[in-house]
């Protein structure tokens, strides 16, 4: 695998930056020990890396090569959905479509019904996105989907990563939490027979098959 990277290195208020796959950065040995500078305390220093943009490869045998682009900025939306109803509901039940990273979502909801009998489970959807992807392209996401406990703050969430492609619209949990749970008085899930869903959705990068 081949990683190609801009990077910024940083000792205290010192930065160093390369686009090359290495480099050495120096600090003048008087500026790193003088205790005005603020680099060396009670004999500690910190040291951080910020990388800004990567880009990384491999390929196979057979010659195909399959990149990751990452994004330079990742930073998640976040979407709150307010349902009502939701225990007299008989069919999946779908957000309206939000945008994240360039793409449009949307939350799936089942609220215990016979596919995922005696569960919620919660699903997170690319909207119509997925249809107009190349075959040789996903879209690599770290999302969160949370229900909302609003009587104790005691959310319940759940966390992944997925690559999202044309053949893999959606992904989520069929067993987020127990409808017995859900239906919990004492939890917060549930009141007057409205629940509130909140999805973070950061879009990391794009996959591409060459």
């Amino acid at each position: 695998m081949l990683l190609s990277s801009f990077v910024f290195f940083y000792v205290g208020e010192d930065y160093f930056h390369s686009k090359s796959h290495g480099f050495c950065c120096k600090v003048a040995l008087n500026k790193f020990n003088n205790p005005k500078s603020g680099l060396l305390v009670n004999d500690r220093c910190v040291f951080g890396a910020q990388i800004l943009e990567a880009f990384a490869c491999k390929s196979d045998k057979e010659g195909i090569h399959e990149s990751l682009s990452l994004k330079k900025d990742p930073t998640p939306r976040i979407y709150t959905w307010v349902i009502k109803d939701v225990s007299k509901s008989k069919e999946t039940l779908i957000s309206g479509a939000f945008a994240a990273g360039g793409y449009n979502w949307c939350i799936w909801l089942f609220p215990n019904l016979d596919i995922y009998k005696d569960s919620l489970g919660v699903f997170l959807r690319m909207d119509n996105n997925a249809a107009s992807l190349s075959s040789k392209t996903s879209v690599y996401v770290d999302f969160s989907l949370c229900l909302l406990d609003l009587h104790n703050a005691n959310h319940r969430k759940l966390t992944v990563k997925y690559l999202f492609s044309s053949k893999s619209v959606g992904w989520g949990f069929s067993k987020f939490l127990s409808w017995k749970e859900v239906q919990d008085p004492s939890r917060g899930f549930l009141l007057n027979d409205t629940c509130i869903v909140e999805a973070s959705v950061g879009v990391l990068g794009v996959d591409t098959i060459h």
